[in-house]
């Protein structure tokens, strides 16, 4: 299987239109990270962000880890475990973080979090990725 980007990543892509067009950063310990507010349209119930676009946010920060502070453009997520300890509120900003935990031939572990501004943790989680064979 040939990974390529054509910018339409629901997540990151700056040319989808309904996309979340999050915008990551490498820290000084190769840690990927990306502030972001959510407007209502992606609530579950009122005021409230649906769990399933946090999710979302959390795999695509643990892959940004990958790719940008190991250059492993070609992860995938294999594996995802979020535990959500706090509701995200609409409007409120938020920060994703996500880190490389270790890496093992083509298995890649992850681990990532959304924090409020005040650093309230909204939730966490652990990934696994793998790297898959170009073709």
């Amino acid at each position: 299987m040939k990974v390529s980007d054509d910018n339409m990543c629901f997540a990151c892509g700056l040319e989808n239109p309904i996309g979340l067009k999050l915008y990551y950063e490498l820290d000084e310990q190769k840690q990927a990270f990306c502030k972001f507010t959510l407007d209502k349209v992606f609530h579950g119930y009122t005021v409230i962000i649906h769990g399933g676009i946090l999710s979302t946010i959390l795999d695509e920060t643990m892959v940004k880890a990958a790719h940008l502070g190991y250059n492993f453009t070609d992860a995938l997520t294999a594996r995802l475990e979020i535990a959500f300890k706090s509701p995200a509120k609409v409007g409120e900003e938020l920060i994703a973080y996500g880190r490389v935990i270790e890496v093992r031939r083509r298995i890649i572990s992850t681990e990532g979090e959304i924090l409020n501004i005040n650093g309230d943790l909204i939730a966490n989680a652990k990934g696994t990725l793998i790297r898959v064979k170009q073709k």
